[in-house]
């Protein structure tokens, strides 16, 4: 999420502002409607803990069969890895 503020409003603000970069935001400054500047935080903002159990709840959908082929951004097929077989030998 950003925020947009003139090099006035980030002058009388400045507290505000760093602010919400310290809570990971970034702020976008401007000077007559022209973007100069962008204020980010020093270090990227700590990832939310995924682990527990359904938090990706109907966020995905399998729109084809699971045992296709993956292709690769360029078109080319990645090899599959058949898991049966290397359960099997282990």
């Amino acid at each position: 999420m950003s925020t947009q503020a003139t090099v006035e409003e980030l002058r009388s603000g400045l507290n505000g502002y760093l602010a919400e970069v310290e809570k990971g935001n970034e702020v976008l400054v401007c000077r007559s409607d022209k973007l100069i500047a962008r204020i980010i935080p020093a270090t990227p903002a700590p990832l939310k803990n995924r682990t527990k159990i359904g938090w990706a709840d109907d966020t995905l959908k399998i729109l084809g069969p699971v045992t296709g082929p993956v292709m690769e951004d360029d078109g080319e097929m990645l090899p599959r890895l058949d898991l049966a077989r290397k359960m099997a030998k282990l």
